[in-house]
């Protein structure tokens, strides 16, 4: 019977053993009275424009959606249980991956995969749509009863949350290049070309609509005021790699949100998972995905215009009171993550910057409380103990200076909270641009290596610091204007902060962003000993001018030499006493004629590449390996893809 599923020929026995058994499991996800209801009108089966998609018969798509959006839904508990058998069948068939080393992935086949997705296999079509319709129709609310899922079983979520994860899978498989000496075209995968097939308006915003409602849901399900009323999805972390695979590889699904619909639903629950994530060491792969969404958007003009809209909604998170908008949140989210995140994310820094750096052309509006976290960390990257721990870590200096050039150059005029920030910090850029090596005694002495014990302090003292500065910019009063110098002296004393380095994590970063990076360090960097870099690096005099000379300082020096004396004039003049009254000052001012020409905007854009395939790769079955432990589909004592640990979360209770 599995053999006759969809209208196909019975399963060739000369066939291998392996190609008859997904043969039989793509024919039983169809099978009538067993995972389809029997089809009461004749076959209509569809043809595509482009014969190498596959023909697909809607009645057997299991919910209509995509291929079929006014379809009948063909679906009861049996049948849902029946489906998802199947899938967990189709998955441990692939799960050969698990098995396979890193180095092994690079040249090794994964002949399931190459046979589920190939477009001599039937049914590829139907299994897509059915997919891709189940996972994202998934309705986790129902009528809205609070505790209403507490007394209803749902098998619906078992087979969304396997749905998906199949689906991911067969997406992520690139077929193997064909060789020189064939002459047989190259292998396609099925499924890759239907998703970047995908090109109906209507087709496209109801995909984005339902992802964004379902990440979303798990904001709701943790917002309310009965705690557990409303459940909460699992397969987020699912969804996210689906939502990349589209943007990657549909560039009219990405238009089509950027422009019609609103990715600011897309950007808060992105940030959440950020923000949650940095407590839970097992949630590193989660940050970096969200990360990576992040910086490819960044790479689109009308990413970073959608960013102004205010962000209205309260998120169950213990972020600063702020009245801005999503690029605040963005803002504020970043500084908590490296000021207040585990150390291995220290690799993710660049992409950070690189995301700000991309966004901030056209930010028309930061408020004050992410305008301090800018310069807080200004102070922290400009430090004497970041700078000279290892050769490339003037990077991010740069990447910061670009953020506030854009700022100036481009959207002046409604970004005064970050203007009085940068004038109230003037000490900051001058110790920068003064910079020497070697580091005066006075300030060497203090130059111990730093070990964990420290590192956590400096942190707990950073953390006290930028409480304090949150304070301040919500409206407490400041000192006069004129004694800005003197204030700035005291705020510019920012902790140092401890870096600890992976090499593996920076050489993958290298690779994604294929432009300026933080070059990979040893273990040894861990002691931050400022006369000896790892690996026997030491500074220069020479290396130190290198960088130095080609700092971007003339914007904000001109603003500096020009803005500074007139608020310090108006202040003892007009007896300033509150920030409010220098906003208002810098408001009816104008840099016109007297800031220096602008510069070209520049946007570093993500580049696919094999390392970050991989590093993918492997993020996605670690994910379904951990999501798959109540009754273990694979077995962990021979997994070779990546490194279980096991961790003690009890202290994050």
């Amino acid at each position: 019977a599995a053999g006759a599923a969809g209208g196909a020929a019975p399963s060739n026995p000369t066939l291998p053993l392996a190609a008859r058994l997904i043969d039989a499991l793509m024919g039983l996800c169809f099978i009538p009275n067993f995972t389809v209801h029997p089809p009461v009108k004749p076959k209509v089966r569809y043809e595509p424009e482009d014969p190498a998609l596959n023909s697909y018969d809607p009645a057997l798509m299991w919910v209509p959606g995509i291929g079929n959006m006014d379809g009948v839904p063909n679906w009861n508990n049996n049948f849902d249980l029946h489906r998802t058998e199947v899938l967990k069948a189709l998955l441990v068939c692939f799960s050969e991956t698990l098995y396979t080393t890193p180095d092994q992935l690079r040249s090794d086949e994964n002949r399931w995969l190459l046979l589920a997705t190939n477009p001599s296999c039937r049914n590829v079509r139907n299994l897509y749509f059915s997919l891709m319709n189940i996972g994202l129709s998934y309705d986790p609310v129902g009528y809205g009863v609070p505790y209403g899922s507490v007394f209803v079983s749902d098998y619906r979520e078992a087979l969304a949350d396997i749905s998906l994860q199949v689906l991911n899978v067969l997406l992520d498989y690139t077929p193997p290049p064909p060789d020189e000496t064939d002459s047989e075209a190259a292998d396609v995968n099925l499924f890759r070309a239907l998703l970047a097939n995908m090109k109906e308006t209507r087709e496209i915003d109801w995909t984005f609509e339902r992802m964004t409602g379902l990440l979303n849901n798990v904001i709701s399900a943790n917002n309310t005021y009965l705690p557990n009323s409303l459940k909460q999805i699992t397969f987020y972390q699912e969804l996210l790699i689906l939502f990349w695979k589209l943007v990657d590889e549909n560039k009219v699904f990405l238009r089509r949100i950027l422009l019609h619909n609103n990715i600011n639903d897309m950007v808060v629950p992105i940030v959440y998972f950020m923000y949650e994530g940095r407590k839970d060491p097992s949630k590193l792969g989660l940050i970096h995905i969200c990360t990576f969404l992040l910086l490819l958007l960044s790479g689109e003009r009308e990413f970073g215009v959608s960013l102004n809209q205010p962000f209205i909604q309260k998120l169950p998170l213990d972020l600063p009171l702020f009245n801005g908008n999503h690029a605040d949140l963005i803002v504020i989210v970043f500084h908590k993550i490296i000021t207040n995140g585990p150390d291995k994310l220290d690799s993710l820094y660049n992409c950070l910057f690189t995301i700000l750096s991309n966004l901030s052309p056209y930010l028309k509006s930061l408020c004050l409380v992410s305008c301090v976290k800018l310069l807080n960390l200004f102070e922290i990257f400009t430090s004497n103990r970041w700078l000279f721990s290892a050769e490339s870590n003037h990077h991010l200096v740069f990447f910061l200076l670009d953020v506030f050039n854009n700022i100036i150059q481009y959207q002046y005029e409604g970004n005064q909270p970050l203007v009085y920030a940068i004038l109230r910090r003037k000490k900051a850029f001058d110790d920068l641009a003064h910079l020497t090596w070697p580091i005066p005694k006075r300030e060497k002495a203090g130059a111990s290596p730093v070990n964990a014990e420290a590192a956590n302090e400096l942190k707990r003292q950073l953390d006290a610091q930028h409480a304090a500065a949150e304070h301040a910019a919500a409206g407490s009063p400041v000192v006069q204007a004129a004694h800005a110098e003197e204030e700035e002296a005291k705020e510019a004393e920012a902790p140092a902060v401890a870096v600890i380095t992976s090499e593996e994590d920076k050489a993958k970063m290298a690779e994604l962003e294929g432009k300026t990076m933080v070059a990979p360090a040893s273990e040894a960097q861990q002691a931050l000993n400022l006369n000896q870099g790892p690996t026997g690096w030491q500074p220069t005099t020479e290396w130190l001018q290198g960088w130095k000379e080609r700092l971007p300082l003339q914007t904000i020096n001109r603003l500096l030499s020009n803005l500074l004396p007139r608020v310090e004039e108006m202040s003892v003049a007009k007896g300033f006493n509150d920030e409010a009254q220098v906003l208002d000052f810098l408001r009816k001012t104008t840099m016109v004629g007297l800031l220096p020409v602008p510069h070209p905007i520049v946007i570093r854009k993500y580049q696919p590449n094999a390392t970050t395939n991989l590093w993918f790769t492997t993020y996605l079955w670690g994910v379904i390996f951990l999501r798959n432990q109540t009754i273990p589909l694979f077995d962990g004592h021979n997994v070779k893809l990546f490194t279980i640990n096991v961790v003690d979360n009890s202290h994050l209770a």
